[in-house]
């Protein structure tokens, strides 16, 4: 049985958006959480949006005919348009794929519940206030109840002091929070804290995307220092070497190879990306 606290002083991976699947990345589909898990990867960070009828369900970044499209869904003409219900009946990347399913929450507590091993980082990445980051605190807690482990199984990501608030405003929970200290495009939603501030606010957990090191050399270091246990984001797989160097416990990947199948998947995964970007260029400029 794993918890987020055994995540400390060791070194893993970790998959990013649900990761890789039939050519997309960063997509939050079901078939690549099922994917990643069933081949090992005991670490998943789940991308969560809201539906308009107060659901959370796994997208990136909003209920918004601009992320949908990324889907590869293109109508938006029904009564129930945004509801769970209308998200959660789509096939996503349809163009590109045979059609992929969308996930839930209810979906991923079942997985956690299911798997004693499973660590879930949920990304609140834009619900930036303290409702929005309560009402799905509030949520998970429906889900989990008052079970310690089920609870020590996931993180909670939050990006300003307002989410913080909301997340520990269900305190009947204490739900750990992982906290973003870098992400310049969150259009100002986003405010750094020091190691010292977060230690106060009784969180142990950061993010920090792998490009913001060379931006702001050995501030990465400052909380490998303070002992947080350190989330990393490295889009470029040709900089997950120096990303454990600079002290990552887990580096969230969108694809990952062994050295016995990287010759044979390498290839699969730059064909399905290819194919992916090339319909997804087509659709584009064929149906605005």
């Amino acid at each position: 049985m794993t918890t987020i606290f055994n995540l400390r002083g060791t070194f893993g991976y970790g998959m990013h958006g649900c990761g890789y699947y039939a050519g997309t990345v960063h997509a939050n589909t079901f078939e690549g959480f099922e994917y990643w898990q069933r081949n090992g990867v005991k670490i998943i960070e789940v991308d969560i949006s809201q539906t308009t009828d107060g659901e959370f369900v796994a997208l990136a970044h909003k209920m918004t005919p601009e992320y949908l499209r990324r889907l590869e869904i293109r109508s938006f003409d029904d009564k129930d348009v945004f509801t769970y219900g209308w998200f959660m009946r789509q096939k996503l990347f349809r163009y590109s794929s045979r059609g992929l399913h969308p996930l839930d929450l209810h979906r991923i507590i079942d997985e956690i519940r299911r798997d004693n091993d499973l660590i879930v980082m949920f990304d609140l990445y834009g619900l930036w206030s303290f409702e929005e980051a309560k009402n799905f605190t509030s949520e998970l807690n429906y889900y989990i109840g008052s079970d310690i482990h089920l609870i020590h199984q996931t993180l909670i990501e939050a990006y300003n002091q307002n989410m913080i608030d909301g997340i520990q405003a269900v305190k009947e929970a204490g739900y750990p929070i992982i906290y973003c200290v870098r992400d310049n495009s969150t259009g100002g939603n986003h405010q750094w804290m020091s190691p010292d501030e977060l230690a106060k606010k009784g969180i142990e957990f950061v993010s920090y995307p792998w490009h913001y090191a060379g931006f702001y050399e050995g501030e990465m270091k400052q909380y490998v220092d303070n002992n947080f246990t350190i989330f990393s984001y490295c889009a470029d797989r040709r900089k997950v070497g120096e990303c454990r160097l600079g002290g990552a416990n887990v580096i969230l990947v969108d694809v990952l190879f062994t050295d016995h199948n990287f010759f044979y998947k390498y290839p699969i995964y730059l064909f399905g990306r290819l194919k992916n970007k090339i319909v997804q260029k087509l659709l584009r400029k064929f149906f605005r």
